[in-house]
């Protein structure tokens, strides 16, 4: 299950869009503007594809508030979208992975 400290603070999605994955979803959430106000998006669809190879019908929208609490509806957005055990409890079988789009400086 995700949380809300695993998806980075606002101040990252004022510069850069953010991927990750969690037990058969990607999404990618980012910082839109509507109507001159800033709100979050989360895009999800299913693995294993990449944003931008992935067709854009297996894609689902959700926006929400630019603050702390649309940080928090995004987590239950995603968290809705994991496909619970045959327990019926919402698990996370495989590794969260995080990745972010930066370029790291090479070494010498």
């Amino acid at each position: 299950m995700l949380n809300v400290k695993d998806i980075l603070s606002l101040e990252f999605y004022k510069k850069s869009p953010f991927h990750g994955s969690l037990n058969g979803i990607r999404y990618r959430i980012e910082k839109i503007e509507v109507d001159g106000e800033a709100k979050l998006k989360c895009t999800t669809w299913p693995e294993p594809l990449s944003f931008d190879a992935t067709d854009e019908s297996l894609m689902e929208y959700y926006e929400t508030t630019f603050d702390d609490e649309g940080l928090l509806d995004i987590v239950g957005h995603i968290n809705s979208k994991v496909t619970p055990d045959d327990r019926g409890a919402k698990t996370c079988n495989s590794t969260l992975i995080l990745t972010a789009h930066h370029q790291v400086p090479a070494r010498s």
